[in-house]
């Protein structure tokens, strides 16, 4: 009897034993299942152009902003106090506006604007989404290039900047300490944010 109730202890161990290494195996291997599909998620690219300046806006401290507008002059993209839409369906608009040569406005699919509300040239700023990829870099070119050729009226910008965010193209003309914030904001708000061009207009 005492023989058979050793074995049926040490039986029981066994199961238990099992049991355990069984729920370890489990946990362990959800576990790693997690990690992997974590480390395969991916943030989605940045294709909204009016997202993408509303973001950048947002991360403006009070005394920081300045009296602005945004969009064309539709009734339904006119914004005040915030980025707005800015159609792409008018080329010569959006070249004199926002710098974007007419000949090129059908490398986009949407736009955005952010425009000093007393002087354009104190800052205009400005978002592309690009349609394809190998685009930015010669559209960021023929952008800088159309910005520096202006005639300008109602004074000289002293600063333009452009940077890539995913397949967007951010651009900006204007005061220099605004440009600056804008910079710096860009760059907050968008940690992948590359300056691809950068200068003073004379």
């Amino acid at each position: 009897m005492k023989k058979l109730k050793t074995a049926l202890a040490t039986a029981l161990c066994i199961i238990l034993t099992s049991s355990m290494v069984s729920c370890t195996d489990k946990k362990d291997n959800n576990s790693s299942g997690n990690e992997s599909q974590s480390s395969q998620t991916e943030v989605a690219k940045v294709e909204d152009t009016l997202e993408l300046l509303n973001s950048v806006w947002a991360n403006y401290k009070d005394e920081e902003k300045f009296a602005c507008g945004g969009g064309d002059f539709s009734e339904e993209n006119m914004t005040m106090d915030a980025p707005g839409k800015y159609s792409v369906e008018d080329k010569e608009a959006i070249d004199a506006s926002l710098g974007i040569p007419a000949a090129n406005v059908d490398m986009i699919d949407n736009a955005a604007s952010l425009v000093h509300m007393m002087n354009a040239n104190t800052f205009t700023g400005a978002a592309y989404h690009v349609k394809k990829t190998d685009d930015v870099s010669p559209l960021a070119d023929a952008i800088k290039e159309n910005i520096l050729a202006r005639q300008w009226m109602c004074g000289i910008p002293e600063l333009y900047v452009i940077f890539r965010v995913d397949d967007c193209l951010v651009t900006a003309f204007g005061e220099t300490s605004i440009i600056n914030t804008f910079k710096t904001k860009v760059t907050e708000t968008y940690k992948n944010a590359e300056v691809l061009h950068e200068g003073a207009i004379e």
